[in-house]
């Protein structure tokens, strides 16, 4: 399976502290890790790491403090977007004591990522078996959904907030929310979607057809430190076990769950990035607990 991701692509500053501070108050922190990010960068490495081929569409700035290309590449992934002498997108993500996240970002060049720049990359966008979209707004989305028949679509919540295409929505043939996500989706268009795979963080995830839910499965618990890159990690995963495994939408659901919630035991999203070995071992334990 060859496959095209187009999406952001960020350096992430993660601080861990027991607490956010107060107003005026200033605090020092236990941690600070620098990683790989961007819902882009993030879903391509997962996709690398299991094996599969993968080109990345993104503006990659360059900054000494991290040379997000080479990490990238290490794992597998093509580049064939533009590399630029300017300031990269950049994340600063806290972290508390409970590993919940607060996200302030940076944009940099990743703003130059747009549908007239991928009129450029029309060939490699109709020769991938699958293209997905990460993070990306609706301008985008819609000029793939002229072009292209198998892609996926995880909006994120600044392109919902921005406003979403009905048509363009219902052509996608998997589209991923989180749940502060599907609830802004209008009703009306909810039940027209094809294939929704809603993830629901430390309480699981389901699957949904027009609306109805026809596939769950529970949250995993594990000791959670850090939910940075959780998403990607589980919409990679996903893709990966349903297109490139051709396992049950079930299973695919299962195996990305394990794998996102596998991810938040790490600090970093790339860090937390999951091989193929390790989410089986960790499905087998599961399998194992549950029928004792």
């Amino acid at each position: 399976m060859k496959y095209l991701v187009i999406g952001d692509t960020n350096i992430d500053l993660i601080v861990k502290s027991k607490r956010i501070p107060n107003p005026d108050e200033e605090i020092n922190v236990e941690e600070l890790t620098i990683d790989g990010g961007g819902n882009g960068a993030n879903t391509a490495f997962q996709i690398a790491l299991l094996g599969d081929e993968v080109s990345l569409i993104s503006v990659i700035g360059i900054l000494p403090l991290f040379d997000i290309k080479k990490r990238l590449e290490e794992v597998g992934v093509k580049i064939i977007g533009k590399v630029l002498e300017d300031l990269p997108g950049i994340s600063i993500a806290i972290v508390d004591g409970n590993g919940e996240r607060r996200l302030l970002t940076f944009m940099g060049v990743n703003k130059l990522l747009s549908a007239d720049m991928l009129d450029d990359y029309k060939d490699e966008i109709l020769e991938a078996d699958w293209v997905h979209l990460a993070g990306v707004n609706e301008e985008i989305a819609h000029m793939i959904a002229s072009i292209k028949e198998n892609w996926s679509w995880d909006p994120g919540l600044l392109s919902i907030d921005q406003g979403l295409n009905k048509e363009t929505l219902e052509r996608a043939k998997i589209l991923f929310f989180n749940e502060i996500e599907y609830a802004k989706v209008p009703k009306d268009i909810k039940k027209e979607l094809n294939l929704v795979v809603l993830k629901k963080g430390k309480n699981g995830a389901e699957i949904r057809v027009k609306d109805v839910k026809v596939h769950e499965t529970k949250g995993v618990v594990v000791s959670s430190i850090d939910s940075t890159g959780a998403g990607d990690i589980f919409d990679a995963v996903f893709l990966h076990a349903y297109l490139t495994r051709s396992l049950s939408l079930n299973t695919a659901l299962v195996f990305a769950n394990i794998a996102g919630a596998l991810s938040t035991t790490k600090i970093g999203a790339q860090n937390g990035a999951v091989d193929w070995r390790t989410i089986e071992r960790k499905s087998e334990v599961l399998r194992y607990e549950s029928s004792t």
